[in-house]
């Protein structure tokens, strides 16, 4: 009598609880049992999960899943600038609005933090500079071995988000099939990428040698990774600067201590492009 009052009792509690639980509730959970950041009236599911990358660390994703059962393509977003603020996209608010491809449900979507940044901190290795290309193919492989994928997998983004898909793109991932980097309109000038050296630390960072006034000293400055293309009627503009100030540090030009305040001098440059010092800007092409 004793157990079967037991028994009784705990199937009437989970008859209880189905209940009073909304449905929502556990549609919104997921597989996972985490609750959705979303709310109930979002067209969306979303999850935060980690996707292991190859050496072992893992970056920070936020699933956007449609409340419909079925096998979806995907969007990859990877973003250096923190994916939490970005949840009301998902809501149709914010910079698209109610009517973009992120209301869309025919698309599922992931949207994950770069590595070292914000919720994928962690995964930074010292000492190691970040391979976005490699941690893209990861992310991409990882979204469609997921039961929710269909295996078609798009990234979008612009600015940095552009950038980091030409380096996934640049892995070749198999499940990658669209890429849309978006890019600033035509007949407008802007930057495209840019570098910097210190003329006392040209040879090494941890042993200054400064410039002798007069003399013509050679130098490689390495660009940003950047990938472009040009139409016909495209041109460039290659801008030399003593400084650039307050993107870097302060240089005074007095061959005093770096990195302070002060009045400075003006420095003089000059750039050679004759034929015994042919200044080049080198651009590697990449053939369609």
């Amino acid at each position: 009598m004793i157990k079967r009052k037991v028994l009784l009792g705990l199937f009437l509690g989970l008859m209880v609880l189905a209940l009073i639980t909304p449905p929502e509730a556990f549609l919104q959970s997921g597989e996972s049992g985490q609750p959705s950041f979303l709310p109930p009236s979002a067209p969306f599911i979303g999850r935060t999960v980690m996707i292991t990358m190859r050496d072992g660390q893992s970056l920070a994703a936020d699933l956007y899943l449609p409340k419909s059962s079925g096998k979806f393509p995907v969007i990859l977003i990877q973003t250096p600038y923190n994916k939490e603020p970005m949840r009301t996209w998902w809501l149709g608010e914010g910079r698209w609005g109610a009517n973009s491809i992120f209301t869309d449900t025919n698309y599922a979507f992931v949207v994950s933090d770069w590595r070292g940044k914000f919720a994928s901190k962690n995964a930074q290795v010292p000492g190691r500079p970040p391979n976005l290309g490699q941690d893209g193919f990861d992310t991409i492989h990882w979204i469609s071995q997921q039961e929710w994928s269909n295996g078609k997998i798009a990234t979008w983004g612009l600015s940095a988000l552009g950038r980091v898909q030409y380096e996934t793109a640049r892995e070749n991932p198999p499940d990658l099939v669209c890429a849309v980097p978006m890019v600033m309109p035509l007949n407008l000038d802007y930057d495209i990428c840019e570098g910097i050296r210190r003329m006392r630390l040209r040879h090494s960072t941890s042993r200054e040698e400064l410039m002798k006034p007069g003399e013509v000293y050679p130098v490689t400055i390495e660009l940003s990774s950047t990938a472009q293309t040009f139409l016909k009627g495209h041109r460039l503009r290659l801008i030399l600067s003593s400084s650039n100030y307050p993107k870097y540090a302060l240089n005074l030009n007095d061959d005093g201590p770096m990195y302070r305040q002060g009045t400075g001098l003006v420095a003089k440059n000059s750039v050679y492009v004759d034929q015994r010092r042919p200044s080049a800007l080198i651009l590697p092409v990449v053939k369609r």
